[in-house]
C-alpha cells in the first residue's frame, strides 16, 4: 500500500499536529490518491484506534510544553540524550502523569474542525468486551505488552529508566492513565457527539453502517477496513482538515483488488488469510498454501487464481476459522460463531479488559502468589458497587469514590492497597478544571504502593463515569482527579516537600544518585551504545520472545540458558 501511494511513505514518531503532515515527502508518497471528502459528509470513527492517536498527540503537545519546544513546526522529536531533564521533568513526563486536560483540548480540535468547520457529521464506535473465540490468541499477545509498561513504571521508582533514544517513546514504554478513555468520552459527551458502545468489536458494526452510502467514511487505523464490501474507508495517517477543505486517501476494496492485480474483490478475503490478521497465522496453522510468504509471493498466487479460489485445511478447527474470517470480512450475520465465554461478560461496568493486564502486573509486584481473574490488585473485597454518584449527597464522583475505599479500608485486610495517607490526600483534592498543576521540584520519585493507590482510584472514577448522571457530566475527570497533584498532596502531608521518601530503601537512594539534574539515570545513557548495537541484527533469542514472555508472565522465576552473545541480557 506504500508502494501504491496509499498510504504515506513514513510516518513521525510524534506530532504536533491532528493531521497529515504537509512536507513533500508525504505529498510525493500519496498526493496522486489525495480525495477531497465532501463537507457534510457522515463520518464514522473507530473510537478506540483514534482515543490512541489522540492520545500520542496531546503528550508529543505535553513534552513541547515541558522541555520548552517551539511547536511551530509540526513535530519536535525530543533526543534524551540533549534534552538534559531535570528530576521535575522526568516526572512530569511520565505518560501517567500528563494533565487529562490536554487530552481534552486535543479531542475538542479535532471534533470541532471537523464538525463545525467543515460541517461533517460524526459518530463514534466504541468495541465492547466480547471477543469471539478466533481472536483469543491476538488478545493475549496484546495484554502482554501492559505488563512490561507496568514493570517500566516500577523500575522508574527504583531510579532507573528504560532505554529511549527520543521522550516520545516514553508514551508506549510506560502506561498511561486509567482515566483517559473515561476523559475522551466525556468530552465527546459534553460535545454532543454520538456514541455507539457495541457489546464486541466495531469494525464490523461500523462497515455495517458504512455499506453502501456513498457519503459515508470510515476514519481509523486498522487495516481491516481495506476488506469489508462497499465501504470507504480513510486511514487517519491520510487524513486533513486543517485548510479550506477535507481531503484524505479513500480505500475501497474493489479498488484495491484491481490495482494487485486480481480478478475478484472477493479474493481480498484470501489475500487476508494466507498474509495472516487476527485471526489466522499461516505460519501457525495447516493451509492448503504452498507459496512464498512474502507479500509479492502471495499476490502472485492468487492472480492466477480463479474468482472462485477459497484457502482450504485439513484441519476442522481451521477451517471454522477460515468461514468465520470470510463471514466477518463480508458482512454475514455471525450469530453461529461462539464467543470466548461468560468471563466476558463478568464485570462489564468495570470498563475495558486490556487493563485486566494492569491488574495483574500491580499484583504480581505487590503481592505473593499467582494472578487469577478472582485476584487482581483491584480485589474482590473493594465493594465497586458503591461506586454511583447519589445525586442529594455528592458535589462529584470523588465523594462516591471516597465511600467505596473509606469501606475497603475498614475491612483492615492483611493486603490493601491504600491507606489513610493516599484517603487524606484524595480528600484534600481541589476540584479543579483548570490546567494549572502542583508541581514539587526536587529529585524525589514517587512511591510505588502510591502508584498502585492512584491506580486504584482512577479505576474506581472511571468506573463510576461510567454510571453516567448530571453530576459526572458536570466536572471533568480531570477536575476529579489528578496524578500531578495526588502526589504532591501526599509529599505535603507527609512533611517531604524537599527530600526523598523515609520509606525509600538504601538501594533505592543509591539508584536515585543517577536521577540527577543533569539528564537521565546514568544506566540508560551507558546503556544505549548497547541498544543500538543490538539492534542492527537480528540475534538467536529473537525467535523465542513469545515463549519467553509467556513463561516470565506465568512463573515469578523463568531461568533462560543460551550461548554468549544470543542476546540473553540485551534483549530480555
Amino acid at each position: 500500500m506504500r508502494e501504491e501511494g496509499y498510504v504515506p511513505e513514513t510516518a513521525p514518531c510524534c506530532s504536533f499536529s491532528l493531521w497529515r503532515p504537509s512536507d513533500n515527502a508525504v505529498m510525493d508518497s500519496i498526493g496522486a490518491n489525495l480525495e477531497k471528502i465532501p463537507n457534510h459528509s457522515e463520518l464514522l470513527l473507530d473510537g478506540n484506534g483514534l482515543a490512541f492517536y489522540w492520545h500520542r498527540v496531546a503528550y508529543a503537545r505535553h513534552v513541547a510544553s515541558i522541555c520548552k519546544r517551539n511547536r511551530r513546526k509540526e513535530n519536535c522529536c525530543v533526543k534524551l540524550k540533549n534534552a538534559n531533564l531535570t528530576p521535575t521533568e522526568v516526572r512530569r513526563l511520565l505518560p501517567n502523569f500528563m494533565p487529562l486536560s490536554q487530552l481534552s483540548a486535543v479531542v475538542n480540535e479535532f471534533v470541532k474542525t471537523l464538525r463545525d468547520k467543515h460541517h461533517m457529521k460524526i459518530t463514534v464506535y466504541w468495541d465492547g468486551r466480547k471477543r469471539r473465540v478466533y481472536k483469543h490468541e491476538t488478545d493475549e499477545k496484546r495484554q502482554a505488552k501492559i505488563p512490561e509498561e507496568w514493570s517500566n513504571l516500577h523500575e522508574y521508582c527504583d531510579g532507573i529508566l528504560p532505554i529511549a533514544s527520543t521522550v516520545c517513546a516514553w508514551e508506549t514504554m510506560f502506561p498511561k492513565s486509567r482515566l483517559f478513555q473515561a476523559q475522551i468520552i466525556h468530552t465527546l459527551d459534553n460535545l454532543q457527539v454520538p456514541s455507539e458502545h457495541c457489546n464486541e468489536e466495531a469494525d464490523s458494526l461500523i462497515a455495517k453502517a458504512a455499506r453502501g452510502n456513498p457519503n459515508a467514511f470510515i476514519v481509523g487505523l486498522d487495516s481491516d477496513f481495506c476488506f469489508f464490501p462497499d465501504v470507504q474507508y480513510i486511514p487517519l495517517n491520510t487524513l486533513d482538515a486543517a485548510g479550506h477543505f477535507t481531503t484524505g486517501v479513500v480505500l475501497r476494496r474493489r479498488a484495491l483488488a484491481e490495482s494487485v492485480g486480481l480478478s475478484s474483490e472477493s479474493l481480498m478475503t484470501e489475500l487476508a488469510i494466507l498474509l495472516g490478521n487476527d485471526f489466522v497465522h499461516p505460519s501457525k496453522v495447516e493451509l492448503d498454501y504452498q507459496g512464498g510468504k512474502h507479500t509479492t509471493d502471495v499476490l502472485s498466487f492468487l492472480q492466477n487464481q480463479e474468482p472462485t479460489y477459497r484457502v482450504t485445511s485439513i484441519s476442522e478447527d481451521v477451517e471454522e476459522t477460515l468461514r468465520f474470517v470470510r463471514s466477518l470480512y463480508e458482512l454475514q450475520d455471525m450469530d453461529e460463531y461462539p464467543f470466548e465465554g461468560d468471563a466476558c461478560d463478568k464485570n462489564m461496568e468495570d470498563g475495558d479488559d486490556d487493563n485486566d493486564a494492569g491488574d495483574e502486573i500491580l499484583h504480581l509486584v505487590s503481592s505473593p502468589g499467582s494472578p487469577t481473574l478472582d485476584r487482581l490488585a483491584i480485589p474482590p473485597e473493594v465493594p465497586r458497587e458503591i461506586c454511583t454518584v447519589n445525586p442529594f449527597l455528592d458535589t462529584s464522583a470523588k465523594d462516591a469514590v471516597l465511600r467505596c475505599l473509606q469501606r475497603y479500608l475498614d475491612m483492615n485486610l492483611e493486603h490493601c492497597l491504600i491507606n489513610k495517607d493516599h484517603l487524606e490526600a484524595l480528600r484534600k483534592l481541589p476540584l479543579d478544571s483548570s490546567q494549572a498543576q502542583l508541581v514539587q521540584k526536587g529529585d524525589w520519585r514517587p512511591l510505588w504502593e502510591d502508584m498502585e493507590a492512584a491506580y486504584l482510584i482512577e479505576k474506581l472514577v472511571a468506573v463510576t463515569y461510567e454510571k453516567k448522571n448530571l453530576i459526572t457530566r458536570m466536572l471533568p475527570p480531570f477536575a476529579v482527579f489528578d496524578s500531578q497533584k495526588f502526589h504532591a498532596h501526599l509529599r505535603l502531608e507527609r512533611g517531604q516537600e524537599t527530600s526523598c521518601s523515609s520509606k525509600t530503601s538504601t538501594a533505592k537512594t543509591s539508584t536515585a544518585k543517577n536521577m540527577s539534574s543533569n539528564g537521565p539515570p546514568k544506566k540508560m545513557s551507558e546503556e544505549k551504545k548497547t541498544k543500538t548495537k543490538t539492534e542492527k541484527t537480528a540475534l538467536p533469542i529473537d525467535e523465542h520472545e513469545g515463549r519467553i514472555m509467556a513463561s516470565i508472565k506465568k512463573n515469578r522465576v523463568t531461568i533462560i540458558q543460551g550461548d554468549t552473545g544470543c542476546g540473553k541480557s540485551s534483549r530480555v
